[in-house]
């Protein structure tokens, strides 16, 4: 559910941030305001939500210190990669909406597309969503966590060479 609340959030934002590209005067001023504005709205919901829910789970364990989670981390090599995994997704995710944006400004001329590149890339986590509990229990977590990232690290290497594809061929990435 939090995936893809955020991937309809981050569609969203592109329908209000993408057309202030090309059509903003003053483009830094018009980011700057969009930023705190939606500063503060995240920061008043954060607090609604903070203010109106109340966690009701029983924990039987001892509060962990930082030191023993440090520890932790140190001596477990799955959850390091997996850290490290999750840091190079972030990282790659980043780096491919600031592609979309060169790629819709500079390559196909117009900013607006920037929108159509997010809808299309971000849609696939609400078609991929549904399949992965199907996709892990066929293959198993490790072989769909490998196959996915491979796939991922593909499609996020053409897309860095966007600037020589057409617009079909982004889309069918």
């Amino acid at each position: 559910a939090r995936t893809l609340g955020a991937a309809a959030a981050i569609i969203a934002l592109s329908v209000v941030i993408s057309p202030q590209i090309t059509r903003s005067e003053n483009l830094q001023r018009s980011l700057t305001i969009t930023t705190l504005i939606l500063a503060v709205v995240g920061i008043a919901l954060y607090l609604f939500a903070f203010r109106t829910s109340r966690e009701t789970v029983e924990r039987d364990a001892a509060p962990v210190s930082l030191k023993q989670s440090i520890g932790a981390i140190r001596h477990n090599r799955p959850l390091v990669l997996l850290c490290l995994s999750a840091v190079f997704m972030l990282t790659g995710m980043f780096t491919l909406q600031t592609l979309q944006v060169y790629y819709a400004r500079d390559v196909l001329g117009n900013a607006d597309y920037q929108i159509v590149l997010t809808v299309v890339s971000t849609g696939a986590v609400f078609l991929v969503s549904p399949a992965i509990p199907k996709i892990v229990e066929t293959f198993g977590k490790k072989r769909a966590y490998v196959v996915a990232g491979v796939i991922t690290g593909e499609a996020g290497i053409e897309i860095g060479n966007a600037a020589t594809l057409s617009s079909v061929s982004y889309v069918q990435l």
